[in-house]
């Protein structure tokens, strides 16, 4: 199952200090890094949730600026109007992972795929790839000086732009502890404190002074630090993985879970104008530190989430929360939730589906979405009162009687357009309540790939032993237990693609297998995430070393030697006569002959995708890990 652990930055220092939203000074302004104009992409649009907030920025008119990985979302300074910002417009990806305010007004975003610039005087995008010379394509931090010139923490390193050119700064050419860095602030002594996966580290004047953990001698509670702050007199706050660490200049001390923190894993930091201390952390809400006490404040005292990315104080005293469910306003006695409308559920689209009726169905890890044409609307355990089995839907699939199937990891939900229904069948050894596959079969069947097997869902009729429920695993000539993958074949076969033991034809009486051995390579690897039936009828599988054809007597592999974007597979779908292939960078087209790759420059929502479907009107959905994109471009 893929699983990716996002690591969540915030950059917010006050008054004089030059970070984030410095106010202009006498320094002379440096002049901009070189970069491609970028701006909407024809025939592509992008669907998000904007309230999965990692970052926030204050400009000089007071408006907030939040980001996620819903893209980015500019508010009035009352919270009550906004203006959501995506790929469509310009913004080099829609996951963004930090926010910055220039002394021109100028906003910079960090992104998955590179840094952007937003001037909202003109209106106008400006994109920064690795080959611009940033030091990774992940941006994960931005710190601005009161010049302009700028401090990039990126997955490879971080970048320093001095408005002539830039220096790159890796564990390679300097002390760097660790290339990933997530946090970057500048003192008021205009030294430069980086925190990284491995540690933290002091740029000053040249010279590195590094520290680590405890663990290894150091003064740290953890060495993957997320989040920084300089307080007015230069101290310096960092959160961990382990907890808050705070140097007065001379001595470190650390704050932990056992010492009053709501939560040991610290995602943001801010430091008033008094000293006080805000500490949003995973999942344990935000602490204030008032210089004597830590107060903490949780979704029971009206956070709309207690995973909390980003923190900023307002020059009136207002502090604002970028959280994973919106944006938060605490005026000093209340919390005010400030959420936006539409998108899917959750960003991440594992399964896709598109019915005979146009309407699209997206499973996500907080339960089913779905698109009518004109808006959205979610179904969660919560809001169907447990009718749907679990919020985690890893597969879709449509009954032959029009009614959706989701496989969840809490049992398989059937939806028949008025409710809920969940089932957990007992059929032993095949019983799994972690569904991962599902397609609707010949005659009226479901088959739904689990952790143990297959199911398959009998159409109305008379039942069997265990009601309308039939369990396969290994012992019935499946080739592995865990199933992956379902497709149905031009001839009604099934075919079932499971995690490392290949794939499995069943044709209602006889099963067969193909793995990596037997085909002579032909399959390339044993893990199976897609099968899908071609343009031509040939049946595809996507894996973890490529795509494989199999025509019934052949199998041909194609890899990014072919023209792949990468040899990690994770959705394929026909649309227009030609192959649609998902993979982790990108998505790929395939018109028999030749590939043609679209990514996040040509308007996809994020390069990692995980599901591709077709439209009756011969659109192309795609489910990515920052929302979902629409093509209906030639």
């Amino acid at each position: 199952m893929p699983r990716t652990i996002s690591r969540i930055v915030s950059l917010l220092l006050l008054g004089a200090m030059a970070l984030v939203a410095c106010q202009p000074g006498g320094n002379t302004p440096a002049a901009l890094p070189p970069g491609t104009p970028s701006g909407p992409h024809p025939g592509w649009t992008s669907f998000a949730n904007a309230n999965m907030l990692r970052d926030l920025a204050l400009d000089q008119e007071g408006n907030i600026w939040a980001v996620g990985s819903g893209g980015a979302v500019r508010w009035d300074p009352t919270g009550s109007t906004y203006t959501q910002y995506t790929v469509d417009d310009g913004l080099a990806g829609n996951d963004v992972w930090a926010v910055a305010v220039a002394p021109d007004g100028a906003v910079w975003f960090g992104t998955a795929t590179g840094l952007s610039r937003f001037a909202p005087a003109d209106d106008e995008w400006t994109t920064y790839m690795p080959g611009d010379e940033l030091a990774g394509e992940a941006v994960l931090d931005i710190a601005i000086e009161a010049d302009g010139s700028l401090w990039v923490g990126t997955s490879g390193g971080v970048g320093h732009w001095d408005g002539t050119t830039w220096t790159t700064y890796t564990t390679a050419n300097s002390d760097l502890p660790h290339d990933a860095t997530g946090a970057v602030s500048i003192a008021p002594d205009g030294s430069v404190w980086l925190g990284t996966y491995g540690g933290l580290a002091h740029l000053d004047q040249g010279e590195w002074t590094v520290y680590t953990a405890i663990a290894s001698g150091g003064p740290l509670p953890d060495n993957h630090v997320y989040a920084l702050a300089v307080g007015p007199e230069g101290d310096v706050w960092a959160g961990t993985e382990g907890g808050l660490a705070h140097f007065d200049g001379e001595n470190w001390t650390t704050t932990t879970a056992q010492e009053g923190l709501s939560y040991d894993l610290v995602w943001s930091l801010a430091v008033g104008p008094e000293g006080d201390v805000w500490a949003g952390t995973s999942r344990g809400g935000v602490n204030h530190w008032d210089g004597t006490n830590w107060i903490v404040y949780t979704t029971d005292t009206g956070l709309p989430s207690n995973a909390v990315g980003g923190i900023a104080i307002a020059p009136g005293g207002d502090v604002w929360l970028a959280t994973n469910g919106g944006l938060a306003r605490f005026d000093g006695e209340n919390w005010t939730a400030h959420v936006t409308e539409g998108g899917p559920a959750f960003n991440v689209a594992w399964s896709l589906l598109v019915d005979p009726q146009g309407e699209v169905w997206v499973g996500t890890w907080n339960g089913v979405s779905q698109w009518d044409t004109n808006d959205w609307t979610s179904f969660t355990v919560a809001s169907t009162e447990g009718g749907l089995a679990d919020d985690r839907v890893y597969s879709l699939a449509v009954g032959p009687s029009g009614t959706l199937w989701a496989g969840t990891w809490g049992g398989v939900s059937q939806y028949d357009g008025e409710s809920w229904t969940t089932y957990l069948p007992d059929i032993s050894p095949a019983t799994s309540n972690q569904v991962y596959a599902a397609a609707a079969g010949p005659n009226g069947t479901v088959w739904f790939g689990t952790e143990q097997g297959v199911m398959l869902r009998l159409p109305t009729g008379e039942p069997t032993a265990n009601g309308m429920w039939v369990g396969y695993t290994p012992d019935d000539g499946l080739v592995g237990g865990s199933v992956r993958a379902v497709a149905v074949g031009p001839d009604g076969s099934l075919w079932f693609g499971t995690a490392q033991s290949g794939v499995s034809r069943y044709d209602g009486e006889t099963w067969s297998a193909y793995t990596t051995g037997t085909t002579g390579g032909g399959l390339p690897d044993d893990h199976i995430h897609a099968i899908g039936v071609g343009p031509e009828g040939a049946l595809w599988f996507g894996t973890d070393s490529g795509l494989a054809r199999y025509d019934g007597r052949q199998w041909t592999t194609y890899t990014t030697s072919d023209g792949l974007p990468s040899n990690s597979v994770g959705g394929i779908a026909t649309a227009r006569g030609e192959l649609w292939v998902g993979t982790t960078a990108g998505l790929a087209r395939f018109d028999g002959e030749s590939w043609t790759n679209y990514t996040t420059a040509d308007g996809l929502a994020d390069n990692r995708v995980f599901s591709v479907a077709a439209g009756p009107d011969g659109a192309v959905w795609v489910g990515t890990w920052a929302g979902v994109s629409r093509y209906d471009g030639p």
